[in-house]
């Protein structure tokens, strides 16, 4: 996607999400996206997170639909910890959301623990909602041990797939 094209993305997602785009728009690379592509997204009435959601032809799966109807559950069930969905265009892959400024993940401690443990009762709270049942499962979601076990294995064997003259192997 060139710039003029990531710049109408972003217009285009921060008019749909009731945002005025019109004036000046500053778009600015984030690292630590993984597979995707995430922006902060500056205009004249806020700043918002624009993320370009990783895609193979070869695997079905909806990383942008799962997430966003993730991220909307959760706010509308009163649990904050989730940056709000606010637009989404499902043909390019992107989803525009609430800006959280932040710092990259330093490593687990004692408040780490005791929030995500929070994190995972309150949203458990909710799990029989009606609304709960109709989410897409998360991309890797695993309902066992045995799943997990799986897709473990998966990525351990993608990994010894890679060509050990690869660059990628020396990574």
């Amino acid at each position: 996607m060139n710039s003029d094209d990531l710049v109408d993305l972003a217009r285009n997602l921060t008019c749909a999400a009731g945002g005025d785009a019109a004036g000046e728009i500053e778009i600015e690379p984030l690292t630590g996206g993984g597979n995707n592509r995430v922006y902060a997204v500056t205009t004249r009435d806020g700043k918002y997170a624009l993320k370009i959601y990783f895609r193979r032809p070869d695997d079905p799966r909806d990383r942008l639909g799962a997430e966003f109807s993730f991220c909307r559950f959760a706010r509308r069930r009163g649990l904050a910890w989730t940056p709000a969905a606010l637009a989404c265009d499902p043909k390019r892959h992107a989803g525009l959301y609430e800006f959280i400024d932040g710092r990259p993940f330093d490593g687990f401690d004692r408040t780490a623990f005791l929030e995500t443990r929070r994190f995972f009762s309150e949203l458990n709270q909710r799990r029989f909602d009606p609304e709960a049942a109709s989410l897409p499962l998360a991309i890797d979601s695993c309902f066992s041990c045995a799943d997990y076990l799986r897709l473990v294995a998966r990525r351990v064997n993608r990994l010894k797939g890679i060509p050990r003259e690869s660059a990628v192997h020396g990574e």
